[in-house]
């Protein structure tokens, strides 16, 4: 491809700009900016370092003011010699003309007027881009039917034109300008970061702080550029430049057409305006960056260049292009040229100047007001935008007049040597005015002008001028919030907007100096204080540092306070003002305590005296003429009726009511009055609470009982406000002081109420009485006032739940309980009204509230009889008043409201898209959490007692969601709240728009995710939401393509797509099914695109995951791409022209080899999901196999990786042991990787690779097999712990549903922990041991340790079994297994009791060490390794202390069987294997073997396990037998066999001493006994199991004599004789080896003969006669079996073989022929009364003689296996060996032959 080979003429030269830093593809200046926008993290970006630290990116950063680089013969020169022919070949295959290319280039250098090397930068980027771009330009193509038809359609990426491709091209261009100024200004923006600010990020770990490369990097632009001596290392260099560049760009926006002579130009002349106001916009944002972080004040010089070069441009008024085409760029042009101007004017200092004593010997530093020239260019620049119109010049207007009214009061006096009285003229913009009338603003100004001109003026006057003439209270509140507006919430305009909102913070401040109380001017204070944050808010605000700066500003001016004073003496005549400027400083910081302090203790009260009163007087009437004084008690909140003449005497209000009126004033009471009319407003002293008058205004107003006249509108107003700074209040005081305190406010409020009245109880009635109205759809007040209700009854909720849960049950849920109440039905019926959004805001604060009392109350009310815990310090009464069961009918109403809200928010009356976006936004993060909560704990019995509320609710959820139906594909909307992103258009939106679209995309798509991650560990996703997923596919990838914030959640749903689509029954499905072909190719360039600047882990682990779900479900067209790097239809074209390989260099495959490859260690999960990927590639695409053998390094970096692994953390911390889980989980897919290696290699034929590779492969050693640090016994005690403080509480409560599956995952969901315990994730020492939340983590992370290490152990068990198999030339192998399985072994040795956490582990390391054992014994390795096995696996049965007599039974059951099975194949090792002998040579092969010791073992286990094993299960069979397993017997039957067969055991006493314990245990009467039982205990298809389980025990004891002729003399031929199942062989014809039951003939020929066998060989002639008795008494059988063998059919059973032969039958002639020929010779010998056998031995020799003198041919082809093992066993390969075996053909006929074999001989008298 084009991106591989365009760095031989581009990157391969340093002359072109930025090549140190070009790696893949070029980097380009918009991805730079972008990745710089989150400093946080791009500041430990190396890539990105080592790309702006390079010389030519340094020199381009310096320059980046200048419009362009202009051509030079150098440059042209240099393009001319990398773009030759000789240099760059043409691929005949590629999809790029390198002639197009140069002809681009050289294009835009000729219309841009740049250098040809630039030009062919941005050439190259465009073409890089295209896939995105077209994504982006081009819809979707119609939904397609599969990946079939997505790979069928044309080629698509050839240009559409070459008009088009250039049109990009000066796209390219301009992003570059504006975006290389970005980067610079964000570069200037780390001057801002302070000392506090790096350490918090670093966390202390790091010498070096992050930030420090970019500021040093930004200093060394600075001295860079063009700048003189006095300006290095600062910022004041820039400003020069900027206004430069600004003045540049502004004059050639005028250019005429006519001049530009190309058409496609021309044609673009507009959208260069456009582009031209970007720039401009960039540089004043850059400008305004470099006058914060500047360390000292610009100079004189400076200043006076920006005014007079802005008033030369008219302050942008002549861009009327832009100003009509893009109103949002004009309006922050004009928004950041006001700012700069104010920053410039250094009010606050220039205060701070003038305040300087005059006899002080300090001096004032150098001021720009001490140049003339400086102050007549500011002065006349000034006047020049009030003579042309310029409305936002008042502030700057009012800064500069506030600085001449100062300079003015002082003058020459001030000791300023340059400015005399008779120059402050100069400070007045009225001197240059000549012709005010005009242009003035309104009639005020028109005055203010007059009078200017008819005499001196005086700069006091302007600033009166400017604050009626240009409405500066207006102007500062509409700057304020028009910066949030304009720059939005984007971190890179963050300092702006702070600037911003302080230059009116501080505006106002100046003017409160001048100008009296007004009104007006409180609401800009207030506006300016709080920002655009409407209420209820749905969003925290986004500068909170920024308003408790504030706050503590206006403390420290008395002229502010004076506001808030005047405020509280008018009030509660002028209520609105006081509560409006009380809650803006509540909420903006809660830790300030004067405001409320303030409010508790007002001093006055001011209200307009009634006309009924007349008890009062004038007092000092010589001194003051507006003081009163009372003359009668006047209550405050009197009830009158119509025409009363006074209120003491009114016949409503008793004694005793008089009594208790908290507001009356007494009699003698003194005030001011703010009037002289007839009734007066009098502010009376009186001292008293707001929050006690607030409550009983409220009552009185619900009342109707105030005696003044109120409209419904201030009605609803005032109403709104009180509850308003009530619920603010309260919830400060809940912050900082806690429950207690915050529950004291609410009984304050309630002081004044009547008796069984309280605050809560009147909010209550002042809702449902608004509900019970009837409305307006245009009474916002009515619907802010019912949001006011909701959100204090949220906040009452915090304090108080024992009264709100009730309340909502009876208005929520009707009275049958049901969940359709009249609360949620009124508020659903105001969607329309205007400000319903408030109303939806309250409902969320309600919900939110209610979720987290649930979660949070959890303990305390889980405890017995409800009495909390000591880490619950508030002694409130948690009791909700109502079940369990109506609180979760609740919180489902809610929850089902919200999802209704959802599904219609376009329907809801919103006062902007910006308000939508954000409230459903917080809608989808309650329903998010909800279902989290809904799903935490491991089962429903835990999470009933805990957090079951939520469980209905979460219930909903899902039903909504993923229900299959067609009502139901609620998912859509969710999809439709991502889609406005997926426009082309999205980028034009508002920034805050934007912004709040980005983050409710962003809350979406993670809601999709959990959705679809439940869906998936619980059900398959329905068709009809998977049909609706995939038809949002399209526009998740261009949103994916679009924004880099969106990647990493976008990266997730698309992975969780994919697997959803595997996990569904339909055929194949492509993630690109919606796309044409064309467009299909981009979307998997897209998605396929690696290159990024920032090291982002998150980003890289979501896009790893995305890569290995698509290749391991079904996405077989972009699986293609991720191993090929082209598509299906490239890649074939590449195979036929031999230009491509498998695994190009531009394939995601090599990127993942490489980058694994390069990484250190394993301990981050983006490594692990690299490792992932390439496993999932070589699973499900075995092809890939060759492109990771050929890789140079990737096999030998991931055996160093195996062999660097690190399993001691080094400390406690959380960090040391994700590390060890990234490095058990990075193991575990190598392993896997290898194992798969292995096969592949094998089934190729390739043993080479394996020779070189198996020896290389380093040792999983004991660490990698030990429990973690975090053992069972600190489990157990922190569990102990925990459970003892929170008694209602368990540990598992919770644990997540999903299992622990990659490294980031967690054990136990620390998020309700933390929510549930309200514990803080940091904590002093002091309070360590009250906190669990530490403890958890720790306890998680282990446990997912362990989780990790079981999936090593998984993988390592299938790279044994893949060594094994070709270990038999190399001895290095076995060794090595050997050595892991007894690490394994002595890892369980020393684990500890078993706890449910670990079982898993402990299991799978005995599984492990099986599965070695088993290959080691297969291939009959007799080591010395093998001799420890032994021991070690007895060890670890005895390690775990079973009881022997119940050892089956119980939880420890499975492991115990684990650890038998284990133990037979380490017997089995001395079966198969000489180990307790010397050689045949003499030489002792094993001379450390303790003999006595093995001996001593195989005894014990005999014994222990064997017997008591045996006749333990006997017993619990006839009592239990439900809860036995027949694989039991079989094991133990097995066990004594391989102890039977062990070699060498005749030179010791193993058999003599293994017969005596047998024989001691009676283990042979049990077996007798379940002989008897086996007919009567039996399985589903009446198959006697146990039949053949007890007499393959019998037989396999019988074969000690000893033994045997114990069970003769116990009479187990007449045992077995009286059992009922005999019966079978005496039923006409017998039993066959096809009748049924089956196993009766293997019950007869593999256990019943060789048991009368070995009886008849021990005991001998004295129990011939009865053995030949036992036998006839089956003569039935007998006759089956004379002629069993009759390859004729002749066998008179029409159920037996006809024809064929039997393994069985073969035994069975064998065996009988020995028991005859027996029995023969003890008739002749002993002389004795023998019955001969009814069995004919002449036919059964003529038939055996047939088989084995006949072909062997004949004889396979009639061999019938009877049941599963024997077909195994004729399709393996025979392991025997020898001249008379050579013929056969697999391990059945083996047998089958031998036993033959040895029938014919017998017979014939051998």
């Amino acid at each position: 491809m084009f991106r591989g080979r365009i760095e031989n003429y581009v990157s391969s030269s340093r002359t072109l700009p930025f090549c140190g830093a070009w790696l893949i593809s070029i980097r380009s200046w918009p991805a730079v900016a972008e990745t710089l926008i989150n400093t946080h993290e791009a500041c430990r970006s190396s890539s990105l370092k080592s790309f702006l630290q390079d010389d030519l990116c340094i020199q381009a950063l310096s320059n980046c003011t200048r419009a362009n680089r202009p051509p030079n013969g150098q440059a042209k020169s240099e393009f001319e010699t990398r773009t030759a022919a000789i240099n760059v070949t043409q691929v005949k295959s590629s999809n790029y003309d390198i002639h197009q290319i140069k002809d681009d280039a050289l294009w835009l250098a000729r219309i841009a007027k740049l250098d040809e090397l630039s030009a062919l930068r941005t050439t190259v980027l465009e073409w890089q881009d295209r896939p995105r771009n077209r994504l982006l330009s081009i819809h979707s193509a119609g939904p397609s039917s599969g990946s079939r038809s997505v790979a069928s359609d044309g080629d698509g990426d050839e240009d559409q034109s070459p008009r088009t491709r250039r049109a990009r091209l000066l796209q390219s261009w301009y992003n570059e300008q504006q975006s290389m100024i970005d980067v610079r200004a964000i570069l200037a923006k780390t001057q801002l970061y302070t000392e506090r600010s790096t350490a918090m990020i670093t966390n202390g770990n790091d010498q070096v702080p992050p930030y420090e490369w970019l500021k040093l990097l930004d200093r060394r632009l600075c001295r860079t550029s063009d700048i003189r001596e006095e300006f290095a290392d600062t910022h004041l260099a820039i400003l020069p430049q900027t206004i430069d560049a600004i003045r540049t760009r502004a004059q050639a926006s005028q250019t005429p057409v006519a001049d530009i002579n190309d058409e496609l130009a021309q044609d673009w002349y507009p959208k260069l305006i456009l582009h031209t106001g970007q720039e401009i916009k960039n540089l004043l944002q850059f400008s305004l960056i470099a006058l914060g972080t500047g360390n000292d004040p610009p100079t004189a010089p400076i200043i006076a260049n920006w005014f007079q070069s802005l008033g030369a441009l008219n302050f942008f008024q002549d861009m009327s292009t832009l100003q009509m085409d893009d109103a949002l760029t004009f309006q922050t042009i004009e928004m950041l040229s006001t700012t700069i101007m104010y920053t410039m004017l250094q009010l606050e200092d220039s205060v701070r100047i003038l305040d300087i004593n005059p006899n002080s010997d300090k001096k004032p530093p150098q001021w720009y007001a001490l140049d003339p020239s400086c102050v007549e260019a500011i002065s006349t620049s000034l006047a020049s935008a009030v003579d042309n119109g310029y409305a936002l010049v008042g502030m700057p207007l009012a800064a500069w007049s506030a600085i001449g009214t100062l300079l003015q009061a002082n003058g020459s006096d001030a000791g300023f040597d340059g400015i005399d009285r008779r120059d402050s003229h100069h400070l007045s913009p009225a001197v240059t005015l000549s012709n005010p009338s005009t242009r003035a603003f309104g009639q005020a100004w028109h005055s203010y002008i007059s009078d200017l001109q008819s005499g001196e003026a005086t700069a006091e006057q302007f600033m009166r001028a400017a604050i009626q003439g240009f409405d500066l209270y207006a102007q500062c509140s509409q700057l304020a919030t028009t910066a949030e507006t304009i720059l939005g919430r984007h971190l890179f305009f963050l300092e702006s907007c702070s600037l911003i909102r302080r230059m009116s913070f501080s505006c106002l401040n100046e003017v409160s100096k001048i100008a009296s109380y007004d009104a007006a001017l409180v609401e800009a204070l207030i506006i300016v204080i709080r920002g655009q944050q409407s209420w209820p808010s749905a969003v925290p605000p986004p500068f909170p540092e920024l308003q408790v700066d504030l706050v503590k500003t206006f403390w420290r001016n008395p002229p502010l306070v004076h506001l808030l004073d005047e405020a509280i003496a008018r009030y509660p005549f002028e209520f609105r003002p006081l509560l409006l400027l009380s809650e803006a400083l509540v909420v903006a910081d809660v830790r300030d305590v004067e405001v409320l302090e303030r409010l508790k203790k007002l001093q006055t009260i001011a209200e307009r005296v009634p006309e009924v009163f007349a008890g009062y007087e004038a007092a000092r009437e010589q001194e003051l003429d507006n003081c009163f004084i009372l003359r009668e008690d006047l209550p405050v909140f009197p009830r009158l009726n119509d025409k009363q003449s006074s209120l003491s005497s009114q016949p409503g209000i008793s004694s005793e009511h008089e009594s208790s009126n908290t507001f009356l004033i007494r009699q003698g009471t003194e005030g001011l009055a703010f009037s002289k009319d007839h009734h007066p407003v009098i502010a009376w002293k009186y001292e008293h609470s707001l929050t006690t008058y607030m409550g009983k205004w409220l009552y009185q107003a619900h009342q109707h009982q105030l005696w003044w006249s109120i409209s419904d509108e201030e009605f609803q107003a005032t109403t709104t406000d009180c509850l308003r700074l009530l619920h603010s209040i309260a919830e400060t005081i809940l912050v900082r002081e806690g429950v207690l305190e915050a529950s004291t406010v609410l009984l304050e409020v309630g002081e004044a109420l009547p008796p069984h009245t309280d605050i809560f109880s009147l909010i209550t009635d002042i809702l449902e009485d608004l509900l019970a109205r009837s409305f307006r759809e245009d009474d916002a007040d009515f619907v802010r006032s019912i949001a006011a209700c909701f959100s204090s009854i949220a906040t009452i909720a915090k304090i108080t739940p024992g009264r709100v849960w009730p309340f909502l049950a009876r208005v929520i849920l009707s009275d049958g309980g049901s969940d359709d109440g009249r609360l949620l039905t009124a508020v659903s019926s105001y969607a329309r009204a205007e400000n319903a959004s408030a109303l939806v805001s309250g409902l969320l604060d309600l919900s939110d509230t209610l979720m987290n009392d649930i979660v949070t109350n959890a303990a305390a009310r889980a405890a017995p009889n409800r009495t909390q815990s000591a880490r619950f310090e508030e002694e409130i009464e948690l009791d909700p008043g109502i079940p369990a069961k109506q609180m979760a009918h609740i919180l489902s109403a809610l929850t089902r409201f919200l999802l209704d809200f959802l599904q219609d928010a376009t329907e809801w009356c919103f006062s902007s898209q910006f308000e939508q976006a954000q409230t459903t936004q917080r809608a989808i993060d309650i329903l998010r959490r909800l279902l989290r909560y809904s799903h935490v704990g491991m089962n429903e019995s835990t999470r009933s007692s805990v957090l079951s509320p939520l469980c209905h609710a979460g219930h909903s959820i899902v039903s909504c969601f993923l229900h299959n139906s067609p009502s139901s594909l609620a998912i859509s909307r969710l999809l439709a709240y991502i889609s406005p992103l997926a426009s082309a258009s999205a980028r034009n939106f508002d920034p805050p728009l934007l912004s709040s679209l980005m983050s409710l995309a962003l809350s979406s798509a993670d809601f999709i995710t959990s959705l679809l991650s439940l869906a998936d560990s619980t059900r398959v996703v329905p068709i009809q939401i998977l049909q609706c997923l995939l038809e949002g596919v399209p526009n998740l990838i261009r949103v994916y393509a679009s924004y880099k914030s969106m990647q990493t959640v976008t990266a997730n749903l698309l992975a969780r797509v994919a697997q959803a689509i595997g996990g569904s029954q339909q055929d194949q499905v492509s993630l690109f099914a919606s796309f044409g072909a064309a467009t299909g190719r981009d979307a998997v360039a897209v998605l396929g695109d690696l290159t990024d600047l920032a090291d982002d882990s998150g980003l890289a682990c979501a896009r790893w995951r995305l890569f290995s779900a698509c290749i391991s479900n079904k996405q077989s067209w972009f699986s293609s791409y991720l191993i090929t790097g082209t598509v299906p239809s490239r890649a074939h074209q590449s195979y036929e022209n031999n230009a491509a390989t498998i695994g190009s260099p531009n394939s995601v495959l090599t990127i993942a080899l490489d980058t694994v490859s390069s990484v250190s260690s394993l301990s981050s999960p983006a490594a692990v999901a690299s490792i992932q990927f390439v496993a999932d590639a070589l699973n499900h695409w075995p092809w890939s196999f060759e492109r990771i053998r050929t890789h140079p390094r990737f096999l030998s970096r991931m055996t160093e990786h195996l062999d660097q692994l690190d399993w001691q953390p080094r400390s406690r911390q959380a960090y040391e042991t994700r590390k060890l889980i990234c490095h058990a989980f990075g193991a575990s897919l190598i392993c896997e990787i290898f194992a798969m290696c292995f096969h592949s290699t094998r089934l190729t034929g390739n043993t080479g690779f394996m020779k070189e590779w198996s020896p290389q492969i380093p040792l999983l050693d004991q660490p990698g097999f030990k429990d973690p640090y975090y053992q069972k016994a600190l489990h157990r005690r922190f569990q102990h712990n925990f459970e003892g403080k929170f008694p209602g509480l368990l540990v598992e409560d919770f644990k997540k549903g999903a299992a622990v599956q990659a490294p980031e995952d967690s054990y136990y969901d620390l998020e309700c922990v933390q929510d549930v315990l309200r514990e803080p994730k940091s904590h002093s020492h002091a309070q360590a041991s009250l906190g669990f939340w530490h403890e958890f983590e720790y306890a998680s992370n282990n446990l997912c340790l362990v989780a990790a290490q079981k999936q090593l152990i998984i993988k390592w068990q299938l790279l044994c079994v893949e060594l094994v198999k070709d270990a038999a030339d190399d001895d290095r192998i076995p060794k090595k297994l050997a050595y892991v399985a007894h690490e394994c072994l002595e890892a369980n040795k020393e684990s500890e009791e078993a706890e449910s956490v670990f079982t898993d582990l402990r299991s799978l390391r005995i599984e492990l060490a099986t599965a070695i054992v088993q290959q080691l014994v297969d291939m009959q390795y007799a080591a010395g390794g093998m001799h420890s096995l032994l021991d070690a696996a007895w060890d670890v049965l005895r390690a775990g202390k079973p009881d022997f007599e119940c050892a089956f039974a119980g939880d420890e059951a499975g492991y115990y069987r684990k650890c038998v099975k284990l133990l037979l194949l380490c017997v089995r090792a001395y079966a198969v294997s000489n180990l307790l002998t010397p050689s045949a040579t003499g030489i002792d092969t094993q001379p450390h073997v303790d003999v006595h010791g093995k001996v001593s073992i195989m005894l014990e286990i005999a014994v222990q396990v064997v017997a008591k094993g045996f006749r333990s299960l006997a017993s619990q069979l006839h009592e239990q037998p439900a809860t036995i397993l027949p694989a039991d017997f079989v094991l133990l039957t097995s066990l004594l066999q391989v102890l039977l067969q062990v070699q060498g055991a005749e030179n010791t006493l193993l058999f003599p001493q293994l017969a005596i314990k047998l024989a001691d245990f009676n283990v042979g009467r049990y077996a007798t006994a379940l002989f008897s039982w086996s007919d009567r205990i039996t399985s589903y298809d009446q198959d006697p199991v146990y039949g053949e389980i007890s007499v393959t025990f019998l037989a396999e004891m019988s074969v000690l004599p000893s033994l045997a002729e114990t069970l003769a003399t116990d009479g187990v031929l007449s045992r077995l004789n009286a059992a009922n199942i005999m019966t079978c062989y005496q039923r006409s014809g017998g039993a066959g080896p096809f009748d049924v039951p089956r196993r009766m003939h293997k019950i007869w020929t593999r256990g019943i003969l060789p048991l009368v066998l070995n009886v008849l060989i021990a005991v001998g002639a004295p129990i011939a006669a009865e053995a030949a008795t036992f036998l006839n008494n089956f003569t039935p059988q007998l006759e089956l079996a004379s002629n069993a063998l009759d390859d004729k059919g002749t066998a008179p059973s029409q159920a037996s073989v006809v024809g064929g032969v039997t393994y069985n039958a073969a035994c069975e002639a064998h065996t009988l022929s020995l028991l005859a020929s027996l029995l023969d010779r003890y008739r002749v010998n002993d002389d004795a009364d023998i019955p001969e056998l009814h069995w004919d031995r002449a036919a059964v020799k003529e038939d055996v003689e047939t088989w084995v003198q006949g072909t062997r041919a004949y004889l396979r082809e009639r061999i019938m296996p009877t049941d599963e093992k024997e077909v195994v066993l004729l399709r393996t390969q025979p392991v025997g060996g020898g001249k008379e075996v050579c013929e056969v053909r697999s391990r059945l006929e083996e047998a089958v032959w031998k036993e033959l074999k040895g029938a014919y001989f017998v017979l014939n008298g051998g």
